[in-house]
């Protein structure tokens, strides 16, 4: 009994497998689909029935500072981020200036400006972006400039000084120091002119402060006239310093009614003259007789006109 059950056991193995070889050569063949697959650094390809093959790493494309590289193979973005390309730095009109990168607007570096040396005319030019920034230096006087303007004159030259004027600042503003210029004017002094006390004064032209004041001197004084200044042409001195000598030049007997006679004197030094008359004869001693350089006589007629 047991052996017929092992056999039909065995009968009914047999039965199976045979169907199933029978299927099994019945069935097409088994073609491959195979479907691209990735990962962070490869790609390959695998088949549904679990078969793979074409391991690669990605490779190709260009990574940007926005998105990574695409592998030409897979089109799988892989690697890092690539590097920003920025462009020249342009000013902002702020003392800062900028760059933007070309691929991303977005991305921009502001960065301050820097470099270059202020004056007290001009602002600095920027190192980097090349333009103007910041603000000029506070100005400092610096009164090193001979100007010879009217607004810096000090002094006009003078007879014995130059021309004084005020060092100047580039800015226009004026110092406290000065400088000479120039030569002085020297004096100009005018003709000699009498003070009336026997004191003479010439005046500077250029100033009339400058004056020179001497005493009278020269000329000879007579009996009539004072002496004549050799340098104002006036007279000084006193009264005539000597007596006059009058001389008879001329008689005239009766050339009045009324009078005894009249004469004519003459100094013999200076020329002076004058007329005298005289009144009445006078028989002892007549009044004219010192007169001629005679003495007082007792005579019977008149010295003058003999009556």
């Amino acid at each position: 009994m047991k052996r017929k059950g092992l056999l039909f056991v065995t009968l009914l193995l047999l039965l199976c497998v045979l169907s199933m070889c029978f299927v099994a050569c019945n069935e097409p063949p088994h073609e491959h689909d195979y479907k691209m697959q990735t990962s962070d650094t490869m790609h390959w390809l695998k088949c549904d029935c679990g078969d793979t093959k074409d391991y690669n790493v990605h490779s190709g494309g260009t990574a940007t500072c926005v998105s990574k590289a695409k592998c030409t193979t897979c089109n799988e973005e892989y690697g890092e981020l690539g590097d920003h390309i920025y462009g020249e730095w342009k000013t902002n009109y702020n003392s800062t200036h900028s760059k933007v990168c070309i691929n991303e607007a977005s991305h921009v570096i502001t960065e301050n400006c820097s470099g270059g040396t202020a004056t007290e005319e001009e602002r600095a030019i920027c190192d980097i972006c090349n333009s103007e920034y910041g603000v000029p230096l506070k100005h400092t006087h610096n009164f090193n400039k001979q100007e010879v303007k009217d607004a810096y004159l000090l002094s006009e030259a003078t007879c014995e000084e130059k021309a004084e004027y005020y060092y100047s600042c580039k800015c226009g503003e004026k110092g406290n120091t000065t400088f000479g210029i120039g030569e002085p004017l020297g004096h100009a002094y005018g003709d000699w002119v009498s003070n009336g006390d026997d004191t003479h004064t010439k005046t500077c032209a250029n100033d009339n402060n400058h004056k020179i004041t001497n005493d009278c001197f020269g000329g000879t004084a007579t009996c009539a006239t004072k002496a004549i200044c050799e340098d104002c042409n006036a007279l000084y001195g006193y009264e005539p310093l000597e007596d006059h000598d009058y001389q008879v030049i001329e008689d005239r007997p009766h050339l009045d009614p009324e009078a005894c006679g009249t004469v004519v004197m003459e100094c013999t030094k200076c020329k002076d003259t004058y007329e005298q008359k005289y009144f009445g004869h006078s028989i002892k001693g007549c009044d004219l007789a010192p007169l001629f350089g005679q003495k007082p006589a007792n005579i019977e007629e008149c010295a003058y006109c003999h009556d």
